[in-house]
């Protein structure tokens, strides 16, 4: 999967072995503790492209969104 640092994911599009190596949970639980960047849309996280790549590594060079 390719992740892009100007657009919001929602955390499902984002847990997987095949997509980011990142649990759901774990992805869940770090928007709840505010550790992740993202915004609260009804009931779903829309996570930062940028905040994603930061957090497993990736190049974040982007302006944050």
């Amino acid at each position: 999967m390719q992740i892009e640092p100007n657009r919001f994911y929602t955390i499902t599009e984002l847990a997987g072995k095949d997509k980011t190596g990142l649990s759901y949970n774990y992805l869940r639980t770090a928007c709840i503790r505010g550790s992740l960047k993202h915004i609260k849309a009804g009931s779903k996280y829309m996570i930062s492209g940028c905040a994603i790549l930061r957090l497993i590594g990736g190049d974040a060079d982007a302006t944050e969104v």
